[in-house]
């Protein structure tokens, strides 16, 4: 059984080891600012240049407030992804820490709605009894918490913490993206104006030049992650590094299992370079040796997104020639200690 935790001395004592994990091999920024809905709040922020995560927390009069980001700050600005906090007295705070009864141990839970956490219950799930029903996922009191991980106490244990959180940020970081062209496709400030942006040939064709891109380095780009994974574990890889590492939006639509060649096929741009992102510093960094390389991964899953959220809203807006020549160059550096014949291809689309 699981029971949230209320008592204030207990919170106290697990948001400090919280902290403690998270700014675990972190550099430390003093005097950062960054936005929050409503206000701008300043206080010290902790990069991990291993995760690609910063991470920073403030004490307020009604909760232990948890801030998260991606980018690392310039000019000590920079923008908040996801929070998760916990309450202090008796306000509405997402963040839970949980107790499982039986063994005592500590998960960190949210019950937030940053995505459709119920659309894959199993019809046997049970409100009454308080357990596990579906893999991260509990009910308590008939609500719905994301169990986040088990709160270490070793430091060995530290960076697999730090991970899954990384994970949920990156899952709030991609629903957000998505949510923001959509929501920016659906108002105008003409009430009368279409929905439909119609747009002269040559921006639509930009569009369709980046996604036929897209189509070109994919085999090339999941058969080298593909070849790599199995180099750091032949039999388990897909489980290992792509199952257990991708958000349960991208895993969703994987197999959880199949030949080589079957698992291969089924990744798409998305899927495969979230798996370079969350398997950086334990596997790619040390094939590519580029930092530089995971920026660039970053950029085009940006980039990617706002193509598949333009494609599902059949709406197309403008993307000009520099955008256009911006990811292409990305994309063949991208591929260029990976396939020299697809960079090659890529750069020839750029500059004709």
């Amino acid at each position: 059984m699981y029971i949230i935790i209320e008592n204030s001395n207990e919170i106290r004592e697990y948001q400090e080891i919280f902290e403690k994990i998270l700014k675990y091999n972190t550099e430390k920024i003093n005097d950062c600012k960054f936005g929050v809905p409503g206000e701008s709040l300043e206080a010290p922020l902790y990069w991990s240049s291993e995760n690609q995560l910063w991470f920073a927390t403030k004490k307020l009069d009604t909760r232990y407030w948890n801030a998260f980001g991606l980018e690392k700050p310039l000019n000590k600005n920079t923008k908040m992804v996801g929070q998760i906090c916990f309450s202090l007295k008796g306000c509405r705070a997402e963040g839970k820490f949980i107790r499982e009864t039986l063994t005592n141990k500590i998960y960190v839970g949210h019950s937030g709605k940053f995505r459709k956490i119920g659309k894959n219950y199993s019809d046997e799930k049970d409100i009454k009894t308080n357990k596990k029903i579906k893999n991260d996922l509990i009910i308590i009191d008939e609500k719905e918490i994301l169990l986040l991980g088990e709160l270490p106490h070793d430091e060995l244990s530290y960076p697999e913490f730090q991970q899954k959180i990384k994970n949920l940020i990156l899952e709030v970081y991609e629903l957000k993206s998505i949510e923001k062209i959509n929501t920016s496709n659906k108002h105008s400030p003409t009430e009368n104006k279409p929905k439909t942006i119609i747009l002269n040939k040559k921006n639509k064709d930009n569009f369709e030049i980046v996604n036929k891109a897209f189509r070109t380095i994919l085999p090339s780009l999941a058969n080298y992650i593909g070849n790599t994974l199995k180099i750091f574990n032949n039999n388990n890889w897909w489980l290992q590094y792509v199952i257990k590492k991708l958000p349960d939006t991208t895993t969703n639509n994987l197999p959880q299992k199949g030949t080589y060649e079957e698992c291969v096929k089924s990744l798409d741009i998305q899927a495969c370079l979230s798996i370079i992102i969350n398997n950086w510093k334990d596997i790619f960094i040390k094939q590519l040796r580029n930092k530089n390389f995971l920026n660039w991964a970053y950029e085009l899953k940006e980039n990617r997104n706002q193509i598949d959220a333009h494609y599902s809203t059949k709406t197309i807006e403008s993307f000009s020639n520099e955008d256009l020549k911006r990811v292409l160059d990305t994309m063949a550096r991208f591929m260029e200690p990976i396939n020299e014949n697809i960079s090659h291809e890529i750069r020839e689309i750029k500059d004709n």
